[in-house]
């Protein structure tokens, strides 16, 4: 099986892998060079750039691509796919790029029913749901809660060695506008532990998050947190509000899977823990980079197959 290359373009970043014969990632460029943040002729001279810069030779490479690229603003839109579906299902629906690069695939994304009968969809976190399932052991492929915690988090069900369905939550998003746009957290904001464990404290002592909401404020306000810890201590409110409803609605389940980078699944782990639950931490760089890998090398382009 020869190399390729793998991209995860998303809404506001992007990651391009260089990834051996034998899954290995090689090298890798990272950009704040989101799909939304770039015109559609922009696209393909961006990306041209991007490979060069690692080697020109490496310009005839299949590659794959996942996340927002293949959305309705993004390179080529790309339908969703219904869950369940096994990994070998979503490997053999790689849509190819069409007008462009040659032997390039987009990554479909997915779309379930949450349990208030509401549609969801993913795009990109589908990839990084593969790759640890390649990974995972059997008894974890049988039934398994994962959280990917970003702008919008994540919550996957697995079953039987599929992902059979999903929730999101605005979190990291509300979290942004909150503090960017309200009263919430202004000024200069340092990362405060302390606060952030306090705010988890307050979301599992009231179900009125509005009502939590303002507390950054007021408690502030009061003297019981500095000026500059609200951001921290809005986000343990908006960390365990999610966390507490996932748990809730999930059952009775002992561990959770995250998946993401450091700064998040320091977070989610703590806000797990004070829910009773251990928080097992996986790297999603590099999960994403074997979930493209893996997504490839069983589809009928590369002719291999999942294990």
């Amino acid at each position: 099986m020869s190399a390729m290359l793998a991209v995860d373009w998303g809404t506001s970043s992007f990651r391009l892998m260089h990834i051996g014969a034998s899954g290995e990632l090689l090298a890798q460029r990272t950009a704040e060079k989101g799909i939304s943040k770039l015109k559609v002729t922009e696209i393909e001279p961006f990306l041209r750039q991007q490979i060069n810069s690692i080697g020109p030779e490496l310009s005839t490479l299949p590659m794959v691509l996942c996340g927002m690229v293949g959305s309705a603003i993004g390179w080529q839109e790309v339908p969703y796919l219904e869950c369940p579906i096994d990994p070998t299902v979503l490997a053999g629906r790689l849509v190819a790029l069409q007008d462009a690069r040659p032997n390039t695939f987009l990554v479909p994304g997915l779309k379930t029913l949450s349990e208030y009968a509401q549609p969801d969809v993913m795009r990109g976190e589908e990839t990084q749901v593969v790759g640890w399932l390649s990974l995972a052991s059997n008894i974890d492929k049988e039934r398994s809660l994962l959280c990917l915690p970003g702008t919008h988090s994540k919550w996957v069900n697995i079953e039987r060695g599929r992902l059979s369905n999903f929730s999101s939550a605005l979190t990291g998003e509300l979290f942004a506008v909150l503090k960017e746009h309200s009263i919430l957290a202004r000024g200069e904001q340092r990362n405060d532990p302390n606060a952030f464990l306090q705010g988890l404290a307050a979301s599992a002592q009231s179900s009125s998050l509005l009502h939590l909401l303002f507390s950054t404020r007021s408690r502030m306000l009061v003297g019981m947190h500095g000026v500059a810890s609200c951001a921290s201590y809005l986000s343990g409110l908006l960390i365990g509000a999610e966390v507490s409803a996932a748990l809730k609605q999930s059952g009775s389940i002992d561990t959770v899977h995250v998946i993401g980078g450091a700064n998040l699944l320091s977070r989610y782990k703590l806000a797990l823990e004070y829910c009773g639950v251990h928080a097992n931490l996986h790297d999603g760089d590099e999960v994403v980079a074997r979930g493209l890998w893996r997504l490839y090398t069983a589809s009928k382009h590369a002719g291999a197959v999942v294990q």
